[in-house]
């Protein structure tokens, strides 16, 4: 019984792999998985992200086994658009109760470097977000497309950075970026995401770094962070936007809001944004300060930390 047992559990070990076929730049393809299922149903609903060289793909999370021994193969193909050449880390993620890396890999993408690189690579949205593109941009100001719509407000920083502002758009999702000069016309396959309704804001009121004054000669002041309850690294661009850094499991992160302005006279709303899978292993915090010292005694006083909720009761 032990051995029939012990081979039982051999032969379930759980055998993952990210398979690539040979991608050259430009050209859709598809990824595929081929695993055991950890669960005893298949993983389900994949979605895909891309933002940059980083591509994500998750999993809705199956039904759980009694034994590991009775998990079913599984097998799964995401249809890719092409991509610019270079080098891609790819990670598959199943999010339920818990969320977790199933596997990740690196694969390459051949053929010529196209020209221009852009930062960031998407948003939450739907345009009028200021992009920088990098490259070698010589004679009149280009015009940048984004897909087959032009770019507003493009600026040249210099004669290797622009800056452009994303046009709006609905029903797309990934698009080419085009910048197309005098003498040249570089395209970078897949450049920028549109992620439309897969991201949650989280919003606060009042945000400042700054002391604002308030009634009776107060001072306040607040200050936003972000706790990770999950088991992932998240990755600030794909996981949590407007945040520099790798977020381990288990830290706490003050993020880097890089809208709307810190404005002492009009406090302006912040708000930034979570991938929507990944909104209960978040928590947000806003602390609010209130600064008042006696100059005799130098007292301070500093109201706790105030959890911020998730709109997902309002609807948002």
């Amino acid at each position: 019984m032990k051995r029939i047992l012990l081979c039982l559990l051999f032969a379930s070990a759980v055998r993952a792999d990210i398979v690539v076929p040979a991608v050259e730049a430009g050209k859709p393809f598809e990824l595929r998985i081929d695993a055991r299922s950890p669960y005893c149903t298949l993983p389900s609903n994949p979605r895909l992200f891309i933002a940059g060289k980083t591509i994500l793909v998750t999993f809705e999370a199956g039904e759980p086994c009694p034994f590991e021994a009775v998990t079913p193969p599984w097998q799964a193909s995401i249809a890719m658009p092409g991509l610019a050449a270079g080098t891609y880390h790819v990670e598959v993620r199943i999010v339920g109760s818990t969320a977790f890396v199933f596997e990740a890999r690196d694969f390459t993408v051949s053929g010529t470097a196209p020209g221009i690189e852009i930062s960031p690579a998407f948003d939450a949205n739907a345009g009028n977000r200021v992009i920088r593109i990098r490259g070698s941009f010589p004679g009149a100001i280009p015009t940048v497309f984004f897909g087959n719509k032009t770019a507003e407000g493009v600026e040249r920083i210099s004669d290797t950075e622009l800056h452009a502002l994303v046009p709006f758009q609905t029903n797309v999702r990934v698009v080419d970026v085009t910048v197309r000069g005098d003498n040249y016309n570089y395209v970078l396959p897949s450049g920028f995401t549109y992620v439309g309704n897969d991201y949650r804001p989280i919003i606060l009121p009042v945000y400042t770094n700054r002391a604002v004054p308030g009634a009776f000669g107060s001072l306040w002041q607040t200050e936003f962070r972000f706790v990770n309850l999950s088991q992932l690294t998240f990755i600030p661009g794909i996981d949590i936007l407007y945040m520099d850094g790798d977020f381990p499991s288990g830290q706490v992160k003050s993020p880097k809001l890089t809208t709307p302005r810190d404005d002492v006279v009009d406090p302006p709303i912040a708000v930034a944004w979570i991938r929507r899978e990944l909104a209960p292993f978040v928590s947000a915090e806003l602390r609010v300060r209130v600064l008042v010292v006696a100059a005799e005694r130098g007292i301070k006083f500093d109201f706790p930390f105030l959890r911020v909720a998730f709109l997902q009761q309002h609807g948002a």
